[in-house]
């Protein structure tokens, strides 16, 4: 089993100190997800963007994603704690 980069945990941590919580998801998503999960994430994102909040509906969405795409990280990579520690 391979690591993820510690340069991409990094760019991940970044954005959840930064409070762009899908933007962290986006990243560790575009290693381990696939396109229709991306785009998901991406019209979140805009979503988010154009009404300068979250709706609630797009926070489920988000999170039911963060699931998947944890759960395929953790069988993906050997550093699986320190990506969950990103978020």
């Amino acid at each position: 089993m391979k690591n993820l980069p510690k340069l991409t945990i990094r760019a991940m941590a970044e954005n959840t100190d930064n409070n762009d919580h899908t933007g962290a998801l986006i990243i560790l998503a575009s290693k381990v997800g696939t396109a229709t999960i991306l785009e998901q994430l991406h019209i979140i994102d805009l979503d988010h963007e154009i009404n300068g909040y979250l709706t609630h509906e797009d926070s489920t969405k988000r999170n039911e994603i963060l699931k998947m795409v944890l759960a395929a990280a953790k069988a993906k990579f050997a550093n699986y704690g320190e990506i969950l520690e990103a978020f």
